[in-house]
């Protein structure tokens, strides 16, 4: 069965409260993973919004595009924010552009945090290219890439392709994705982790 293609992405504020409880999980494990001194990117995702509410782990520097995560982390005082700059897409909360690229080039870090509207045998999707393109360095400069991503993206595929799978180290859940798609993760050796 071919994958179907979305073309319509809800906004930022609007998807933060959709399957808000199974994005909270995905969130509470992501952000178990932070250690201690760790160097992250969060992007902009409301899935990765919840693992920026979660985090618990002491001096931690993060990376992001978010305004949402920015403010989210802003009261925590165990972490330390480099806001990207850039232009700023107001429906979905995300700063993109040339000056976006330009200062993401110049970090390197442990884990990146990574939201996705479509997971194919492709590889991952997104709406919008200048969104895309801003994951696409966040990518580049991370040694491990784990994306976030509830049941429903499995098998959408949306506009611009960031990405193969073979970019990413794990999947973090909230259903096991069907046997045709779990095959495909395992061939590209992705630990999944299921959200209970």
């Amino acid at each position: 069965m071919l994958p179907r293609l979305t073309k319509e992405v809800s906004g930022y504020k609007e998807r933060l409260i959709l399957e808000s409880s199974g994005k909270q999980e995905i969130g509470q494990i992501a952000a178990d993973l932070v250690k201690d001194g760790d160097y992250v990117i969060f992007d902009a995702s409301t899935t990765v919004h919840f693992a920026a509410q979660c985090l618990e782990a002491e001096d931690v520097t993060v990376v992001t595009n978010a305004i949402d995560v920015a403010s989210v982390l802003a009261d925590n005082e165990n972490v330390t924010v480099h806001l990207l700059g850039g232009t700023l897409n107001g429906k979905h909360r995300f700063l993109f552009g040339a000056a976006t690229l330009q200062k993401l080039s110049e970090y390197q870090v442990d884990k990146l945090f990574l939201g996705a509207c479509g997971i194919t045998a492709d590889g991952i999707s997104y709406p919008y290219e200048e969104d895309g393109a801003v994951k696409r360095e966040m990518i580049r400069h991370a040694d491990q890439v784990i994306v976030l991503a509830d049941s429903t993206k499995f098998g959408k595929r949306l506009f611009h392709r960031i990405s193969g799978l073979e970019s990413i180290d794990m999947v973090i859940t909230d259903k096991k994705p069907d046997e045709a798609m779990t095959q495909v993760l395992s061939d590209y050796d992705i630990k999944v982790i299921i959200a209970k």
